[in-house]
Formats: structure tokens, sequence, C-alpha cells
């Protein structure tokens, strides 16, 4: 007979709330268009390879993947202790600290039964048991923008609007993986605009740019990655990130923040891993190990990488300065160009850690080596900010696990005096209330090139705070979750010429009848303080921005094959001392339709969005083609379609057509200067291939 528990799990991609929620945090607080690939691999890994939840080695990553935090993992631990180890998803509900939403959130991870031993590395399992993937992509907009309007012949007069290139954006990676422990793998990407056969462009530009521009692809990485080799636990040659603490030293990659899943605020880093993402300004380019042995792990490293900044002429200096270091990636224009790989940044040091039992403690020490020297310009808030070539980093982290308690926390400190601290605590009450409280201080003077720590901003600098995050599982149906965070900014900061505070509360009731529906209210309200660009008498004023946004948000597993999600959003956007109030809503009906016994898929999205301005814009996730992210922010009056079709054909070549379009009722054109599109709609096509062996 059919056995239908055994087939694989159409609706997984409707569990993913709790991430999707993540990057919109993430995408409202920064103007870069991010991959976030190299948050979303493990994700992706362990959905095919789920972690035994009664395996002590590997039970951890479910903290890493922000499923469970520690004291949830220690309450799985001592309930195996008492039953033995966990045969069923039901026998999870008897777990202290966990509900149906999070276990609902966990099953698409987790497997149960008798753990199997790790079988060494042979050779020919290698080759034999291997999986090798490449994916293909091709991404443009089709209507025209202005920059693209300028002939090449004209660029030189229009060094910061005209695009050199076409408007494709192509996206290659390929990867190699056996099991975890080995990983081979290279990604290419060629952003729009930017030149794919630079033979094609004017002497005269050649001579400007043209050792700046590669032919066809833009950006190249690659890595090559070995883990658990006896004494070896990890080897990364090649494109690599470092993760550490709680990201206050060391964390070159992207990192989850603050959401509605309140109580898993604390990081978890993996340590050493390979880069697969294109966040061109976003990772270290060397060689580094990691090595353990019994309770002790080193982590050594080294990396040479160039990225982009703007530099300056001086009159006192012989070589140029760099005023700014940039982040975008994109390598469009001949100002773009220019500023390509203008510094190198050399890194080195090591990571020494320490576990055993209930304590964890961490030592980090490195030095970075710019090749140029940063000299940011007179502007008062900038006093502070990083000048010279050079800076060491030393910091010490901890994590202790006392039964129903989790103390964690780094500190660190540089050669030029920057002092910087975070430390917080996971508990509960009971076993129904589980919160977090953590507080951060980051001097004025605290520079890192590296760290992306916890906080109201990502710069680890100039900023002090109080967060408090809970969990209240009201009954298996229904829990309240939400956080309050307090902060400072103690000196000036971009837009406010005075020192400045905000808070930011948060507030979801969760609601889920069945493993085949969930819903949530969620409310939100931020205040911070900016520069009042109104008239003033002698001296300047305090603007107190404020900003509410209530949400409702309904999923419905209809069958195994067709689900349903709705969203409607409002939003309120004050300036009460420049007497402005901004009102906004966004609607959006998602059909997602994952046939058991066809090889076609879709996923469907209509939404209505009406804001005052782009001060008031909302913004929300969309579904995308494997390793695509698209989260937009709906602003002005318009709607937004999309369709995503993926086609299986056969078990090894899959195809995905995504097409998109914004329609706007109140404009005429979109953007402005060289990303100005004439006209009040934007149509984008997507088409990606995969191929695995």
């Amino acid at each position: 007979m059919p056995a239908m528990a055994q087939k694989p799990d159409t609706t997984a991609i409707n569990q993913t709330e709790f991430i999707t929620d993540q990057m919109e945090d993430i995408a409202s607080g920064t103007d870069l268009n991010l991959d976030y690939s190299d948050l979303l691999d493990d994700y992706v890994y362990y959905q095919k390879h789920p972690i035994n939840i009664n395996d002590k080695d590997n039970i951890d990553e479910l903290e890493k993947l922000k499923l469970l935090n520690d004291v949830q993992v220690n309450n799985i631990k001592r309930y195996r202790e008492r039953n033995g180890n966990v045969m069923s998803k039901y026998e999870l509900i008897y777990v202290d600290g966990l509900n149906r939403e999070i276990i609902r959130r966990l099953l698409p991870f987790v497997r149960f039964g008798a753990v199997k031993k790790a079988q060494p590395v042979k050779l020919k399992n290698v080759f034999r048991y291997g999986r090798h993937q490449l994916l293909l992509r091709y991404q443009q907009t089709l209507e025209k923008s202005e920059g693209y309007k300028i002939p090449a012949d004209s660029a030189i007069y229009n060094p910061g609007t005209a695009y050199l290139g076409d408007p494709a954006k192509l996206y290659t990676r390929y990867a190699f993986q056996y099991r975890k422990r080995i990983r081979i793998g290279f990604t290419l990407e060629k952003d729009a605009g930017e030149v794919w056969n630079k033979s094609s462009l004017p002497d005269t530009l050649l001579r400007t740019v043209g050792t700046k521009i590669t032919n066809y692809f833009d950006f190249y990485s690659a890595h090559f990655y070995l883990a658990d080799m006896g004494l070896l636990k990890k080897l990364v040659v090649g494109d690599y990130h470092l993760e550490f603490g709680q990201g206050l030293n060391l964390w070159t990659g992207l990192a989850f923040g603050k959401s509605a899943q309140a109580i898993y605020i604390k990081r978890y880093g993996n340590g050493l891993r390979p880069n697969t993402s294109v966040n061109e300004n976003r990772f270290l380019r060397g060689a580094a190990a990691t090595l353990q042995w019994k309770s002790l792990r080193f982590t050594g490293f080294y990396s040479n990488n160039h990225i982009d900044a703007n530099l300056v002429e001086t009159d006192t200096l012989e070589q140029p300065v760099v005023t700014t270091i940039q982040e975008t990636g994109m390598h469009r224009t001949i100002n773009e160009l220019l500023d390509k790989d203008a510094i190198n940044i050399q890194a080195y040091g090591g990571h020494l850690r320490y576990r055993h039992q209930f304590i964890e403690m961490g030592a980090t020490v490195y030095h970075s080596l710019l090749n140029k020297p940063v000299l940011t310009d007179d502007a008062p808030y900038k006093a502070f900010s990083f000048k010279g070539k050079e800076e060491t980093h030393v910091g010490m982290d901890f994590n202790i696990v006392l039964n129903k308690v989790n103390l964690f926390g780094e500190v660190s400190a540089t050669q030029t005096g920057g002092r910087a601290l975070i430390a917080g605590v996971n508990t509960g009450f009971t076993d129904r209330f589980l919160f977090n409280i953590t507080y951060h201080n980051y001097s004025k003077n605290y520079h890192n090139f590296y760290a992306y720590p916890f906080g109201a901003t990502q710069n680890g600098s100039n900023e002090e705070g109080v967060y408090f995050g809970f969990l209240a599982m009201l009954s298996k149906s229904f829990s309240l979750s939400g956080y309050v965070d307090y902060y400072r900014f103690p000196w000036l900061r971009f837009q406010s010429d005075f020192p400045s505070y905000g808070k930011d509360f948060l507030f979801q009731l969760n609601y889920t009848p069945s493993h085949r529906a969930s819903m949530y209210l969620k409310f939100r309200h931020k205040l911070k303080q900016e520069n009042f660009n109104g008239a003033y008498d002698f001296m300047a004023q305090t603007a107190n921005i404020r900003q509410d946004n209530l949400r409702f948000n309904v999923s419905w597993n209809l069958s195994h094959s067709f689900i349903l999600k709705n969203r409607l959003e409002y939003v309120v956007y004050q300036n009460p001392d420049a007497g402005q109030t901004e009102t906004g809503y966004l609607l959006y009906q998602d059909v997602l339709y994952r046939p058991a016994k066809l090889p076609v898929s879709l996923t469907f999205r209509y939404a209505l969005f009406s804001t005052s301005s782009w001060n008031s814009r909302i913004y929300a996730y969309e579904n995308d083609v494997l390793y695509a992210f698209s989260v937009p922010a709906y602003y002005g009056n318009g709607q937004r379609i999309y369709l995503i079709a993926k086609l299986n054909a056969g078990k090894k070549i899959s195809f995905w057509i995504r097409l998109s379009q914004t329609s706007f009722f109140d404009r005429n054109s979109i953007g402005s200067g060289a990303d100005e599109v004439l006209g009040n709609h934007k149509t984008e096509v997507k088409v990606q291939a995969r191929i695995k062996l």
C-alpha cells in the first residue's frame, strides 16, 4: 500500500515565517540589496538531511538555526535522560518549553529514532555519494531606465549616471558536497548595468577604468572546505566567513536580529564556514583552519582581500586616503568602477575556545591592516570615527548553561582605546514563560571592520541599550511573544546633531489551531530621534519620529497541494514636531500549489498597497527562485503581482521562471536619477535552471 507519510513534505515552505520575518527586519534597516544565501544554506541542507533529535553531538545545530535556544535544548536532553530516545514527533509536546507552534516550526528539520555512528571518510564514497549542483540564472527589468539611454561614447561626461553595461543580471553557482564533510564551490555574478565584454567600450573609457573591469562576470568567489578529519575540525581555502561569540569581535557574515521570535536574540556562531553569497565586500579571502583536541578548539586565519572604497587625493599626503567604504557591490558607472577594489585589507589572528559540560569560553585576537589610510571629513558626528591604517582587536566571550538558566556575553577592546560589551540571560519563571534580557554598551570610539553585533544599528559603535524579549505559551494553540528594546546614542550620528535615543516595542499573538493552519496578530512601535528639518530659532531641534505597524497574517494548508496565505498590514508614520502624519496599508493574497504527483509547482501573489510616501513604506518578503531573495519596500499607491513556476524535469534537472510587475496609480515615472523608468510600471523576469548529479 502507498505510504503517504513517506512522501516529501510539500508544505515545508509554509514553515518559514520566522525566517522571512527576520529578513524583513534586516531589509528595513539598510538600503543595500543583500544576498541572504549564507543565512539559509543550513536550512536548505537540514531540510534534506534532518538532524536526529537524539544525537547529543548535533542537537546543538538547532540552536544555530534559531529553532530552539539553550534552555529548550537542555530540556530535550533532560527528557531523553528520563525517558530514553524520542521516537516520535508526538512526544515533543511533553518536553518543557515546547508548544504546537514551536514543534511545527521544528519538524521540517528534525528526525527521530536511533543514532547512527558517524562513518569515516573513504575516497571511493566521496565520489560515489558526493553530489554536484549547478545553478544558472538570468534576470532583467524589461523597462529601460535612464542610465542605459546614455551612449557609451558620452559616458565620460556622465561618470555617475551612465551605465556602461547591459541590463541583464547573470548568476552562476556550482557546489560539490559530500555530507557536511567536503565542499567545493564557486559563485559568479554580473549585476545589471555592469560590463560583460570590455572590448565593446571606447578606448577613452578603457584608459580610465579598463583595469577595474573583468571580462564577463564582475564578481568571482570560490572555496574548498574540509570538516571532521580527525584533529582537523575544519579547513577552508578561498573565500570564507568567521562567526564567533556574539558578533562583537569577529563576525563577517549576516545575522538575524530582532523579530517576533523574541527569545532567540542570542547569536550562535558557526565558527569557520565557506562563503556562498554575493555580498561582495562582506567576506574574508585566504585560508583558515580549526583544530580540536578534546575540549579545546583553535581557529587560525589569514585574509588578504580588496574591497570597494571612495578615495580622495590630499595636499598633505603622498597617497590618496579612504573617506568611505562602499558596500553596494555595484560597478555600473565610471565612478562606481573607480571605487572598485580601491583598498586592500589584510587580517590575521585566531580564536581559542574551551568547552566542558555546561561552560564554554572563547578568546579572540586579530589584527587588521589597510594599504591606504582612512581619513574622514570634519563633520562633528565623525569626530570619533576610525582613522589610520591598522587596528588590533582583543576579546573574550562566554556561554554558561545551568539547568534552566543560560548566561552569555562578549567583551572587546581595541588598541585605539575602544571598548564594547554585550551580556544576556535566557531563562524563565516557568516552563511556559521564557524570556531574554540583553544589555549592550559600545563606546563611541570602538571600531571593527568585521563586527556584526546585536543593536539598533549594525556598526557596533556609539550605542547602549537594554532588551527584554519573552515567549508566553498560553496553551497548546496560543502563544504571546514580544520584546521591549530601549537604546541610546551617547554621541552624535548621521542626521542627528545631538545625543539621541530610541525605543522599539513588538507584541505578537500566535494561534495555531492545527498543523494545517496558523495565524498571528502583530503590533510594532518604533521611535527614533533625528534632526528637525523645519524652521527653528538659534538652536537645532530634535524630531521624535514614530512609526506603528499592525499586521494580521494567516496561513492555511487546504490540502497537501494547496496553501493560502493572507496578510493585511497598516502603518502610521508620525513626525509630530513637523506636524506630519502619514498612513498606509498593504494587502496581499498568496496561493501556493504543490501537487505531489505532478512535476510542476506554482506560487502566485497579488498585492494592493497605498502609503503616503517613502517614509511610510512597508516591507514584505516575497517567494523567489532558489537562492534568490526579494524583500521589496511597498510605497505609493499601486499593485504588485508575481508568479513563479517550477518544473522538475526528472530528478536531476529543475527549471524556474518568475515574472513580477509593480504598477503605480499615482505617478508617470518610477525611481530617480539613473534608475528612473518612464511610465507607471516595472516588470522583471527571472529564469533559473538547476542541474544535480
